[in-house]
């Protein structure tokens, strides 16, 4: 049980996708009418899920064996609330990024609305001046 137990800890160490791939802005968008760059797949809150449901069965196999200590148990269970919360917020940014990449297509296409929802000081730009 040890052995499964310090296997997955090390692979998982190695995770926590949704944490380290966050690329959603938090803010105003500097840039509205300019394409935005952020990661809207659902591999890293999928990969966290799984790490999570691994560490529920280890916690659940631990409680359930007559060698385990309280402490396995207890340590895979925390393992799975912490990756459950990775993967929380790995589908909470996976879903703000497609907003953002919503409005910023109509910002692009010329929905100044869009674009203040995105960055409320926004000013369009001024067009160039009319050549002689």
């Amino acid at each position: 049980m040890r052995t499964r137990l310090l296997s997955l800890f090390l692979a998982s160490s190695q995770c926590s996708c949704s944490f380290f791939v966050r690329t959603v802005p938090s803010g105003p968008i500097e840039r509205p009418d300019k394409p935005v760059e952020c990661n809207d797949g659902y591999v890293a809150p999928a990969i966290d899920t799984a790490i999570a449901l691994a560490w529920v069965g280890i916690g659940i196999a631990a409680f359930a064996g007559s060698k385990a200590t309280n402490l396995e148990g207890g340590g895979a269970m925390i393992g799975a609330a912490c990756f459950g919360g990775f993967a929380a917020l790995g589908y909470v940014q996976r879903s703000r990024c497609e907003e953002v990449k919503v409005e910023n297509s109509a910002c692009i296409a010329g929905d100044g609305a869009a674009c203040l929802r995105l960055d409320p000081g926004w000013v369009p730009p001024s067009p160039l001046p009319a050549g002689p």
